[in-house]
C-alpha cells in the first residue's frame, strides 16, 4: 500500500493558497474541505485565520480599486470642465478647475522644490558680464 504523504504547508503558502482559492470564488467551507482533502497539515484554527486574513485583503483591494475608479472619474470630469473653460476663454474658471485638479492629485504636496533661474533682461545680463570681467587690483600701502 502506498502511503499518502502529509505535506505541511508554511503559513505563507497557506495564506497564498487560501487567497487564490478565495479569489476563484470558493467559499470558506470549500477551502476548508480542500485543505483537509489535500492534507495541508494545518489546524482548523490556522486555516480560519488564513481565511479571515484573505477576506480582509480582498476587501482592502476592492476598496482601493473602487477609490482609483472614483479618482479617475473625478479627474475626467475636472479635465472636461477645464477644457470647456479654456475654450470659452474663462480664465478664472480654468484656474479654479486647475486648483481642484492640483488638490485632487496633491500636486502641491509632492512638487519638487527646485530653484528656478528667472530669465533676465539684456541690460541685467550685460551688467553681470561686466562685473565678472572686472579685474580686482590691490594697491599696496
Amino acid at each position: 500500500m502506498a502511503e499518502e504523504k502529509i505535506k505541511k504547508l508554511t503559513a505563507k503558502e497557506v495564506s497564498r493558497e487560501v487567497e487564490r482559492l478565495f479569489l476563484r470564488g470558493l467559499t470558506p467551507d470549500d477551502i476548508m474541505a480542500r485543505a483537509k482533502a489535500e492534507s495541508w497539515g494545518v489546524s482548523q484554527r490556522e486555516l480560519s485565520k488564513a481565511i479571515d486574513d484573505a477576506t480582509q485583503r480582498v476587501i482592502e483591494i476592492g476598496a482601493t480599486l473602487n477609490l482609483d475608479t472614483e479618482l479617475g472619474k473625478a479627474l475626467g470630469r475636472l479635465e472636461a470642465l477645464y477644457q470647456e473653460a479654456t475654450e470659452g476663454k474663462e480664465t478664472k474658471v480654468a484656474l479654479d478647475v486647475q486648483r481642484e485638479i492640483n488638490k485632487l492629485l496633491r500636486i502641491g504636496d509632492h512638487a519638487r522644490r527646485v530653484p528656478v533661474s528667472m530669465p533676465q533682461s539684456d541690460n541685467l545680463q550685460q551688467q553681470q558680464q561686466a562685473k565678472s570681467s572686472v579685474v580686482k587690483v590691490k594697491f599696496g600701502k
